[in-house]
């Protein structure tokens, strides 16, 4: 029987606020106010405070002295940083995956590789998510895995923003996603985190791209 989890109103605040502001709901360099913000959620400013806390604790928004919230900007610093340390460990991951996951790990990767969809739309984000994240989870690393998921939420918030999802046709950078669960699948650790470094690569500078693109 499944356990019911119990959240404080700053806990529920925080878990609604994130997930807004990391899937675009609220716009990055939105400039938000307290008081309206609270009545919106139907709290009182106590638990909103304590979520728009763990959120500037985490660099999603910044606090005022005048009671405004301000959401955070994309920018190419904080883009290069969180692919710099993807970089480092999806590649880490893999190798490990491809080493130590079980038989049907591996087959999970394998039908995890995301089906072609629009670019940008919300189902291909799941799917790239879902086949990333098998890969994370089969490395049996926990703490691999809790960061690399922060670091991906942060990532679906420019992917969001910045992919439209009326451009037609799939994109899977290369390598791809099939590439990459092939090399799993041969427990070739060195393939695997070459592929996976390349493939999070060509995502960085399609992003960085894209975001240069809005700001000139």
């Amino acid at each position: 029987m499944a356990m019911m989890v119990t959240y404080t109103k700053g806990q529920a605040v925080y878990i609604e606020l994130r997930s807004r502001i990391l899937s675009g709901e609220i716009l990055p360099d939105s400039v938000l106010n307290q008081e309206t913000l609270a009545a919106q959620l139907g709290v009182s400013t106590t638990p909103l405070r304590e979520a728009l806390q763990r959120l500037e604790a985490e660099r999603l928004v910044s606090l005022r002295a005048h009671r405004e919230v301000t959401v955070a900007a994309l920018s190419v610093r904080e883009l290069s940083e969180i692919f710099g340390v993807r970089l480092q460990l999806d590649p880490h991951a893999g190798a490990i995956a491809a080493a130590n996951a079980t038989d049907d790990e591996l087959k999970m990767i394998q039908t995890s590789v995301p089906v072609p969809g629009p670019p940008g739309s919300e189902a291909t984000g799941e799917g790239n998510r879902r086949f990333h994240r098998a890969i994370y989870v089969c490395s049996g690393n926990e703490l691999l895995t809790t960061i690399l998921d922060s670091l991906w939420d942060r990532t679906e918030c420019y992917r969001r923003i910045l992919v439209p999802d009326d451009i037609g046709g799939h994109v899977d950078p290369e390598p791809t996603h099939s590439e990459i669960a092939a090399a799993l699948s041969n427990r070739d650790s060195t393939a695997a985190a070459d592929l996976l470094r390349r493939h999070i690569e060509a995502t960085e500078n399609t992003l960085k791209n894209l975001l240069i693109a809005t700001q000139e």
